[in-house]
């Protein structure tokens, strides 16, 4: 008997998922076209960071918002924190962070609201007497944003270590 994906079948399947797939956050082409815009909002980050272009920030951020970073950094109120913060951070190495795995979590057209998930591996490479040695950061960013007139931007994000630190931390001195 031929297989028919039927509103029950599509239900139960979607039962089997994890919890951030849900048929309106997933098939509507709003949400669709919301998600894109969240995915191309979260890329600038990277591009910042490595860029060591701190003040971009702004188009991730919003002026309010709360990071919690863990530590080192623990929790940041306010955009120029997180930038200060980050900058002085990240001034003895150069880095690549790479995104990966993204999901969201919460998508709420009408009060433009949302919360993702993103993975990400951080390389850091260490300069002067510690050129060629490397620091490797697995998590992920779990993102609460709100959309406004310069479009969607993170209110909250908590960035969790999904492993520890690998290689020598002694090029962030």
């Amino acid at each position: 008997m031929p297989f028919a994906l039927t509103a029950a079948r599509l239900s139960f399947f979607l039962t089997l998922l994890p919890a951030a797939v849900s048929p309106s956050t997933v098939l509507s082409p709003a949400n669709t076209s919301a998600t894109v815009a969240l995915q191309q909002t979260l890329a600038l980050y990277p591009l910042a960071i490595d860029g060591k272009n701190f003040a971009a920030l702004s188009a991730v951020f919003m002026q309010n918002v709360v990071a919690n970073y863990s530590t080192p950094l623990n929790v940041l109120y306010g955009l120029e924190a997180v930038e200060a913060a980050l900058q002085a951070a990240l001034a003895p190495v150069s880095t690549q962070h790479a995104l990966s795995t993204f999901s969201v979590q919460h998508l709420d057209l009408e009060t433009g609201t949302a919360g993702t998930v993103q993975y990400y591996t951080a390389s850091h490479f260490g300069m002067g007497e510690y050129y060629g040695e490397v620091v490797y950061a697995y998590g992920r960013y779990v993102d609460r944003w709100t959309s406004g007139d310069e479009g969607w931007r993170i209110e909250e994000r908590v960035l969790e270590y999904m492993g520890p630190l690998i290689g020598n931390l002694s090029i962030f001195t």
